[in-house]
């Protein structure tokens, strides 16, 4: 028989390291925060968070796999009316955008000197698969696709247009068409 209250604790466990790690990336910088920064804001010993986190990439790839798909669910409901290719990439970059820019914990995640965070931000396989959710396709281009467009999002966080009108007619004119010919669209 399973213990559904055992994996119930350890999902509340993780999942308030992940939030005590959030905090500190918005403080002091993703590259900044120690494991032993971690246990101490959360108020534990070193030995229970390597229990559920084994190694500090640990934590980072939990992070944003999390933060991935609460993003993911933003813009899921933001397209979910939304048939039109080229329109359904403008609208999920410009949900991702302001879901990124509204929370202070990824800021450092992308700023120019990022080094790992920006690398796991660009290769994990909980962004890829939310745009491929978002954009649908499974095609050939996929991966290569959900790459790019990461890529894209990034280099608009870190270096934003003047205004988010700005920043939406880029959207428009470079990466919804470029993404609908990809898509089939």
């Amino acid at each position: 028989m399973t213990d559904w209250i055992a994996t119930d604790r350890v999902r509340l466990a993780e999942s308030r390291l992940l939030d005590v790690a959030a905090d500190l990336f918005a403080d002091r910088g993703v590259d900044a925060v120690t494991m032993a920064d971690i246990a101490a804001a959360a108020g534990c010993s070193r030995a229970t968070l390597y229990r559920y986190f084994p190694t500090r990439t640990d934590v980072l790839t939990s992070y944003v796999r999390v933060t991935t798909e609460r993003i993911l669910r933003t813009i899921v409901r933001d397209t979910a009316d939304v048939v039109d290719p080229r329109q359904r990439t403008v609208t999920a970059v410009t949900a991702a955008l302001a879901a990124i820019r509204d929370d202070p914990a990824l800021g450092p995640w992308f700023s120019t000197d990022a080094g790992l965070p920006a690398r796991l931000a660009v290769s994990h396989p909980a962004i890829a698969d939310a745009v491929r959710t978002v954009m649908g396709g499974d095609g050939p281009d996929a991966a290569a696709t959900a790459r790019w467009l990461t890529r894209s999002i990034i280099a608009l966080v870190v270096m934003p247009e003047p205004s988010p009108d700005d920043e939406r007619r880029c959207v428009e004119r470079f990466l919804a068409p470029a993404v609908a010919v990809v898509g089939g669209g």
